[in-house]
């Protein structure tokens, strides 16, 4: 089976077509502006869900299409949430290091 491939255009006109048919947004041709949700932002939102979930980066990389980690690194924000479970995990080393028998 030959694979068929699909230019931008004829990609960014269909996504258009959809988020009109179910409500998500608009594209203004006189301002030049989109209203509603943007592919980007669901692609963000997928990012820094998968993340938040713990699934690996280099996979978050492949899923999202990135080919380097700079791109990745604008969606990875440091969650609070995070930040305190990745600090809590390091201290729980720390203290079973501590405790182990020499």
């Amino acid at each position: 089976m030959k694979a068929t491939s699909i230019t931008t255009d004829v990609l960014r006109s269909y996504i258009a077509h959809r988020r009109k048919s179910v409500g998500v947004g608009t594209w203004d041709g006189k301002k030049r502006t989109r209203t509603g949700v943007r592919i980007h932002d669901c692609r963000a939102s997928a990012a820094i869900n998968l993340l938040a979930s713990a699934v690996d980066e280099g996979l978050v990389l492949k899923i999202g299409g990135w080919k380097t980690r700079a791109m990745l690194d604008r969606y990875n924000v440091a969650d609070p949430t995070r930040l305190a479970a990745a600090m809590k995990k390091g201290g729980k080393l720390v203290v079973d290091m501590m405790a182990a028998p020499k």
